[in-house]
């Protein structure tokens, strides 16, 4: 396939109780470029986060990471992550734009939930050789 995976854990907490996953879950392990030789440039992409694990089953990744993983492989030179927030706020204040560097610091020491996703997504983007993530 196009994104390989692992398996995560199997078990997760919902309610206080911890139950088995219907699902398979994991962290991407590798990305095949080929199937996407031919894309034409200038255009948006949009892949969904399922991949297949060493047995060919499908594993449910995290979206932002699969699309930083494919934006590596295939030399993008930009990666847009949708969000429902129109910027990030650091120490209460909105920003628009910042560096690398001040992204990494930020999603160790402030970011919460699906932001901090987002922001370790844009490093692996970025540390992939991807230029701009927006």
């Amino acid at each position: 396939g196009l994104v390989s995976a692992g398996e995560g854990e199997r078990w997760w907490w919902r309610e206080k109780q911890l139950v088995e996953l219907e699902n398979l879950v994991g962290p991407i392990t590798g990305v095949d470029p080929a199937p996407l030789k031919n894309l034409q440039p200038g255009h948006a992409y949009l892949v969904t986060p399922l991949a297949r694990n060493a047995a060919g089953r499908e594993v449910n990744t995290d979206a932002d990471r699969a699309a930083a993983a494919l934006a590596g492989a295939t030399g993008a030179s930009d990666l847009v992550l949708v969000t429902d927030v129109a910027h990030l706020l650091i120490d209460g204040h909105p920003e628009s734009r910042i560096s690398a560097r001040e992204a990494a610091a930020f999603r160790d020491k402030g970011a919460r939930g699906g932001m901090r996703k987002k922001l370790r997504a844009a490093g692996e983007a970025l540390e992939r050789g991807v230029e701009r993530v927006v």
